[in-house]
């Protein structure tokens, strides 16, 4: 009976988890970092509090050794201008998203990187561009490369900064001369999305301040990916450091975001809890020696009861997700609360007085959070005397943020002569099992044909 008990919950729990699975979607950010060097400490937040899937910044410049960290996320897709300062492009992906690197739709003097991700379900190609002020030469290029793509692809994101200006998505320009540049290109980028069958995504909301002025040069560009469910874009609270606003992209069905609520260990007070308990557990003692008939079910139960109060009345509790980070407390969180919120007022009204108070905060809060992270870094460190060979190697893996491949990565097979990509987990099993298990018993011209295509997989 028992076990018939067990085989029925590991059933129904399977059952659960792909119920999970199908409504998982695909959350996207995309902004215009302006230098990742000076961003990242907010990125880092912004992307935890959000639980991003994928990252697609632009003008990311020069990032310092030529990465971009951030833990639990794969190393970034980056391409950087040779030549001279700015600009830059970006992909970053979280490990549990599947991702390919489509480097056979990079071309000189575009600066866009593309890849295949998938998360859940939904899979699509993202492209992450920037088009400098002015360049329609830039323009005419992406169009081509984008033709290349739905060639191949059924479905496909474009986050870009387009510097490009149209009533499609920037009702600010209404009334500017059509001899504008920014307005050509515009015109431009329209052919290109009629063309290719592309849907807008933005709002019209502005997504750039500069003292007074307020415009729409960032665009979010889609193609056959509505069939995944709903599709939801907005601008984010989020300080960034940049003039630009944070986008946020979700595809498919709203995701819950999971969140327990915890003691906060670290930092309890064990000395206030050592006076509680002492009583209480006094307390129990004299009730015990009074009435001796009480039974030890009763008296454990008791037991746990008091310790329990005891924890309750002493410790401190916080929310955590599976993003959230060990450094980030109570006080770096009401620290971004002022902040987002700061901003927000500084949007409204740019009078001076709100502006630097704005960039005293922000100043303020990036210095929080790399102090936190230090401190949190230095505690780890201190552990190593004392720990286990195991833990050492878990304490060393955090440090280093070791974590940077996706858990499963795709399988590229040759087909037809074409490189395809194998996503699905059933897919890749299949293909592993076919090579690994069954390859012996199937021989001949089929047999070679798998056994080559497999090969350029690893």
């Amino acid at each position: 009976m028992l076990l018939f008990v067990q085989i029925a919950m590991v059933v129904i729990l399977h059952i659960v988890l792909i119920v999970l699975l199908m409504l998982v979607d695909m959350r996207l950010l995309q902004t215009n970092i302006q230098s990742i060097n000076t961003s990242q400490p907010l990125l880092r937040h912004a992307v935890q509090r959000l639980h991003i899937d994928v990252i697609l910044l632009q003008e990311i410049w020069h990032p310092a050794d030529g990465k971009i960290n951030i833990y639990n996320y794969t190393h970034a897709i980056i391409k950087t201008r040779q030549s001279s300062q700015g600009g830059g492009v970006a992909i970053i992906a979280h490990r549990n998203v599947k991702a390919v690197h489509l480097k056979e739709y990079e071309v000189d003097n575009l600066e866009a990187v593309w890849a295949d991700v998938m998360v859940g379900k939904v899979r699509t190609v993202v492209g992450s561009v920037y088009i400098p002020p002015g360049d329609i030469v830039a323009l005419s290029k992406l169009d081509s490369v984008v033709g290349e793509i739905v060639k191949e692809h059924d479905h496909l994101v474009i986050c870009m900064d387009a510097n490009s200006r149209s009533t499609l998505w920037d009702d600010k320009c209404v009334g500017i001369a059509q001899s504008c540049r920014s307005l050509q290109m515009g015109a431009k980028l329209e052919e290109m999305i009629h063309r290719f069958s592309l849907q807008i995504h933005n709002s019209g909301v502005s997504t750039y301040y500069s003292g007074n002025s307020a415009t729409t040069p960032d665009v979010t560009l889609s193609r056959g990916i509505i069939h995944y469910g709903n599709i939801c874009w907005s601008t984010i609270d989020d300080d960034l450091n940049s003039p630009h606003l944070g986008i946020l992209m979700n595809i498919g069905h709203k995701r819950e975001t999971v969140r327990k609520h915890v003691i906060d260990w670290p930092n309890f007070d064990w000395s206030a809890y050592r006076v509680r308990s002492r009583v209480m557990l006094s307390e129990l003692k004299n009730k015990w020696l009074i009435n001796t008939s009480i039974s030890t079910d009763v008296m454990a139960d008791e037991l746990s009861t008091g310790i329990q109060k005891c924890v309750n009345d002493v410790a401190d509790t916080k929310f955590v997700t599976e993003h959230s980070k060990p450094w980030i407390d109570k006080v770096l969180s009401e620290q971004f609360k002022i902040l987002r919120n700061q901003a927000k007022k500084c949007r409204l009204r740019k009078s001076p007085t709100n502006v630097a108070k704005y960039t005293e905060l922000q100043q303020e809060t990036i210095n929080m959070v790399k102090q936190a992270e230090q401190q949190w870094w230095l505690r780890e460190c201190e552990k190593l005397n004392s720990a286990s060979e195991g833990e050492k190697w878990k304490i060393i893996s955090r440090l280093t943020n070791q974590i940077t491949t996706s858990d499963v990565q795709p399988i590229r097979k040759l087909q037809n002569g074409k490189i395809v990509y194998m996503f699905d987990d059933n897919d890749i099993r299949s293909e592993l099992e076919d090579y690994h298990i069954h390859k012996d018993a199937q021989k001949g011209s089929l047999g070679d044909h798998r056994e080559s295509g497999i090969r350029s997989c690893y």
